[in-house]
C-alpha cells in the first residue's frame, strides 16, 4: 500500500503535464475533458496522501485509533486540539481515537468525491446551451473586428456552466464555493491528523511530501486566479496568427506555466518521493522491518491497474455508510455505532491481502 500511494502520487507531474500539453494543440470540448481530468486527478492524490499516512500509522483502522487513543496520555487530553486560528467554540470537539479517525477520514472523501461529482455537472452544463442566440467572437486585428481583417470567427453559445461568471443561473459560482469549502475542509482534517500523529509519522517525512503536494495544488489554482485578473484589467489580448481569441490566450499560457513548472515540481518530488525508501538501508527500513514488508516487483500492467481507484469507491461507500449509521445510531440510542463501520474497514484489509496473495502467486506461476 505504501508502494502504491507513493505511485499514484508521483504520477500527478507526468499527467498534469501531459494534459496541459496537450491541451495546447486543443480546442472546444477537448480542452474541457482535459481541464475536468487535471483536477480530478489533484483531488485523487489529496485522497492518496491521507491513505499513505494511515497506511503508515497502522494497517487496519482498529490498530490506527488504538494509536490515536494512545496520544491521550503523551499529550494530557481527550479531545483534539483545533489549529489557533480556529474558532474552538464553534468547533466540533473530537475525542483522539475511532472518532477522530472517522472525522479525519469522511473530511478527505467528500472531497474527492464532491470534485468528481462537480466535473461531471460542468461538463453536462458546458454542454447545454441557455437557448440565448450565440454572438459572433472576431479574431482582430489593431482593435478593430471587420470581417475582412478577421483571421478567424467562433460563435459564442451561451451555457448553463458560464466559465468567468457569477450569474446566479449558472453552475460556476456554485462550483466555485462548494469545492473551495470541500478543499478547505479536507486540508484542514490532513493537517489536523499530521499535528496529533505527528510522533508516528516522523519517518515518512509527512510535512516535505505535503508541501510539495499542496504547492502544486496551490499553484496551479492562483496562477489561474491571476491569469484571470489581468484579463480582466485588458492586458491579454487575441492571438491572430493562430486565430486565438483572448479566451484561447489565458488557457494557453496557464496550460504553458503548467508545463514548465511541472520540469520544477518533477525534481521536487524526486526529494520527497525517492524510491530508496523502499531499499534495505532507506529512510523507513525501521518501520518496514517491523511490519515484515516485502516489495512488491509486479510488471508495468499491475502497475498501471494499482492507478484505478478501486479503493476510493469501496472507502466512500464504507465511510458514506459509516457515517449515516452512526447517525441513526445516535438518534435510536444505539451502545456502539462503530461495529459495522469496523467491519466495512476490515474488509477493505482482507481485500487487500487477498489481491498480494493473488500477486505474489500468479508472479512465482
Amino acid at each position: 500500500s505504501l508502494q502504491r500511494n507513493y505511485i499514484r502520487i508521483l504520477w500527478m507531474v507526468p499527467i498534469f503535464a501531459l494534459e496541459s500539453w496537450l491541451a495546447l494543440f486543443s480546442n472546444g470540448a477537448s480542452k474541457e475533458y482535459l481541464s475536468n481530468i487535471r483536477e480530478c486527478y489533484e483531488a485523487y492524490v489529496v485522497f492518496c496522501f491521507y491513505a499513505l499516512l494511515k497506511e503508515f500509522l497502522g494497517p487496519d483502522f482498529k490498530s490506527r485509533a488504538k494509536k490515536l487513543e494512545g496520544l491521550q496520555e503523551t499529550l494530557g487530553r481527550e479531545h483534539v486540539h483545533h489549529m489557533a486560528f480556529c474558532f474552538n467554540p464553534l468547533m466540533p470537539k473530537w475525542k483522539l481515537g475511532a472518532e477522530f479517525l472517522n472525522a479525519c477520514n469522511f473530511g478527505v472523501i467528500q472531497y474527492a468525491v464532491l470534485r468528481a461529482g462537480f466535473a461531471i455537472i460542468c461538463l453536462i452544463a458546458q454542454h447545454t446551451p441557455t437557448g440565448e442566440p450565440c454572438a459572433e467572437n472576431y479574431c482582430t486585428v489593431n482593435n478593430v473586428s471587420t470581417t475582412s481583417e478577421a483571421t478567424k470567427q467562433k460563435l459564442v453559445c451561451p451555457n448553463y456552466y458560464g466559465e468567468g461568471e457569477y450569474e446566479w443561473w449558472t453552475v460556476n459560482p456554485y462550483r466555485v464555493l462548494v469545492i473551495n469549502l470541500s478543499q478547505t475542509w479536507a486540508m484542514y482534517c490532513l493537517v489536523l491528523f499530521y499535528h496529533e500523529a505527528h510522533a508516528y509519522l516522523q519517518p515518512l517525512r509527512p510535512l516535505t511530501k505535503f508541501v510539495s503536494i499542496k504547492g502544486i495544488v496551490f499553484l496551479t489554482f492562483w496562477q489561474h486566479c491571476i491569469i484571470s485578473v489581468v484579463d480582466e484589467l485588458g492586458i491579454i489580448t487575441s492571438y491572430c496568427m493562430l486565430g486565438w481569441s483572448v479566451e484561447d490566450v489565458c488557457q494557453a499560457l496557464n496550460n504553458l506555466l503548467i508545463c514548465i513548472e511541472m520540469s520544477i515540481a518533477a525534481v521536487l518530488f524526486s526529494y520527497a518521493f525517492p524510491y530508496t525508501d523502499f531499499l534495505k538501508d532507506g529512510q523507513l527500513v525501521h518501520h518496514l522491518d517491523d511490519v515484515g514488508y516485502q516489495p512488491i516487483k509486479d510488471g508495468i500492467k499491475q502497475g498501471l491497474v494499482d492507478l484505478l481507484p478501486h479503493d476510493v469507491v469501496h472507502e466512500t461507500r464504507v465511510h458514506c455508510g459509516g457515517a449515516i449509521q452512526r447517525k441513526l445510531g445516535a438518534c435510536f440510542g444505539a451502545s456502539d455505532a462503530y461495529n459495522e463501520f469496523d467491519k466495512g474497514e476490515e474488509s477493505g484489509v482482507e481485500m487487500e491481502k487477498m489481491g498480494s496473495k493473488e500477486r505474489k502467486g500468479s508472479s512465482s506461476a
